[in-house]
């Protein structure tokens, strides 16, 4: 792993200048203590952030003082002092994760768990005899008993399920037997390879994450940095195949303009591209893998996963610096059943697919319209983690409940979860994109739902046909959702560049929700009342 090189490069001064600025603070104040009051208040009251935000600023001082040591040397003992600290938290898995009777907590491995275990061992194998034999023998001590005999002695749910967490646990775990016990990770290999084929298994061939692209960004850049150092330790390439191309082209597929992105399920609205990890795979797959923007971001998010934020340094190659490529103009992934458009003004998306994906939103037939300024018809993303929001109280949560989507509601019947509430694809392509959604609704009366859009140079206009097997009147509404407070306009709707132009009167209403990292947001439902035959034209100026 070669830091020197990282002084070097302007593309990092930003990102040096504001490490070295948090460091300098961190060196002159103790770590926030993890009390009992705060770890028990998600068992009291559903709350995670009470632990969740001292937890992770000690990740935080964890990551820092290990950089300042890998890039310039500085601060063997401040970081000794930091691991010592870490090595005595009495777990290291969060008490969302895991049940409040656990009778041997600290041998809980969850996603936390697991990238502490790795941090700590990527630091010792990193610094080596740098590091004082003592701490070296602790960490050595700890990693043992919390996570090489716990994953050696029992099984874990994560081994076989199709999500995140597979990829994470399992590539946190198996790098920390490569780095620090290699001369057991044999007997434990196949579990792995196993694991991360289930991780794989939750990708159709188009690449394309049901979990949306933050946990793509978050899965994958796991498995790739199991699958580097396997590669690098035993000589075997588990990426080289078209399905992981695919899947390392997920990115460039989602992102609709500038830093806006087809915010599908628990995602936010805006992502930074991946430059680091775009130009590892660049460097294994050639060109299909774009490179959407100049930037290079930290690779540090709230919860700064050590993993990403140094490959995010490592692996980012000069001679694609300062390269800027464009996604195509029109794609659609039928495993998933996601539709996007991007045209010259604006960008368009819509979903099929089914209610009952990882991280699902009850949100077939949803839509996301998009400029420079943000999304205009939005898709709200991720609400806050909260117990109930994992729970079978989910879709009461206005984010994943088809109320804050822009889709029908008919006869007051929302969306229902599950996967066999589905959608069939009629048409894909050639700037329409149209949908049977009737499946979607728990609705016996509504016998078909054709769902029709056609995108425009300048609008993009929606038809919905509804036919029902009674000759009753329904109630239906139709409702499109913004984060932008909407205008009346000669009695037409407008937000920022785009005119509702539609035979119909709307309403205005809001409604205030936290998001994922708990800021409180509203989010605009714009409803027109319908009969069976809706029409709309989304005109942009």
């Amino acid at each position: 792993m070669n830091f020197e090189k990282i002084k070097t490069m302007d593309c990092f001064n930003g990102r040096l200048s504001r490490l070295r600025e948090e460091y300098d603070s961190f060196v002159k104040e103790p770590l926030p203590e993890l009390t009992k009051e705060a770890f028990d208040c998600f068992y009291e009251t559903g709350s995670r952030k009470e632990y969740e935000v001292l937890y992770f600023k000690r990740r935080n001082v964890l990551l820092d003082a290990a950089l300042i040591s890998f890039i310039y040397g500085e601060g063997i003992d401040f970081l000794v002092s930091v691991m010592k600290e870490i090595c005595y938290e009495p777990t290291w898995a969060l008490p969302a994760h895991m049940d409040q009777n656990s009778p041997e907590p600290e041998r809980e491995i969850d996603l936390f768990a697991a990238e502490t275990a790795h941090a700590l061992s990527e630091i010792c194998y990193i610094l080596g005899d740098k590091l004082p034999d003592s701490i070296r023998e602790t960490v050595r001590h700890e990693l043992m008993r919390r996570t090489i005999l716990p994953f050696e002695e029992k099984t874990f749910f994560w081994e076989d399920t199709d999500c995140n967490w597979a990829s994470v646990c399992a590539g946190s775990v198996g790098i920390t037997f490569m780095y620090m016990f290699p001369e057991r990770f044999k007997n434990v290999e196949k579990r792995f390879l196993k694991t991360m084929e289930a991780y794989l298994s939750g990708f159709g061939d188009d690449g394309i994450s049901p979990e949306g692209l933050g946990y793509w960004n978050y899965g994958f850049w796991y498995f790739t940095g199991f699958a580097d150092l396997y590669k690098q330790k035993y000589g075997v390439d588990i990426m080289n195949t078209e399905k992981i191309k695919n899947i390392a082209m997920c990115q460039q597929n989602l992102f609709l303009r500038k830093n806006i992105i087809a915010s599908y399920s628990d995602c936010g609205r805006t992502e930074h591209f991946n430059a680091a990890l775009a130009h590892y795979y660049r460097n294994k797959f050639g060109s299909d893998i774009r490179i959407l923007s100049t930037e290079i971001p930290d690779g540090v998010d709230n919860c700064y996963r050590f993993l990403i934020a140094v490959r995010s340094l490592l692996w980012i190659d000069e001679k694609y610096l300062g390269i800027k490529e464009e996604s195509f103009p029109e794609s659609y992934f039928k495993d998933c059943s996601w539709y996007v458009n991007r045209h010259k003004k604006f960008a368009f998306s819509a979903k099929g697919g089914n209610n009952g994906e990882s991280h699902n939103h009850n949100d077939i037939g949803s839509f996301i319209i998009a400029d420079d300024s943000g999304q205009l018809l939005a898709d709200y993303g991720a609400g806050e983690y909260t117990r109930d929001y994992f729970s079978e109280k989910r879709y009461e949560y206005l984010c994943t409940s088809s109320r804050g989507h822009s889709v029908p509601v008919i006869d007051g019947i929302y969306q229902h979860e599950g996967i066999e509430f589905r959608s069939e694809l009629l048409k894909a392509g050639d700037g329409i994109f149209e949908l049977n959604i009737a499946k979607a609704y728990a609705a016996d009366n509504l016998s078909e739902l054709i769902r029709r859009f056609e995108i425009t140079d300048n609008s993009v206009i929606l038809e919905d046909k509804f036919s029902f097997t009674d000759n009753k009147k329904h109630d239906i509404t139709e409702r499109f959702v913004s984060v932008i407070k909407p205008e009346i306009r000669n009695g037409k709707a407008v937000i920022g560049n785009l005119t509702l132009e539609c035979a119909y009167t709307p309403e205005i209403y809001s409604e205030e929700l936290p998001s994922h990292n708990t800021k409180k947001n509203v989010l605009y439902f714009i409803d027109f009342k319908s009969d069976s035959h809706f029409k709309i034209e989304f005109k942009y100026s």
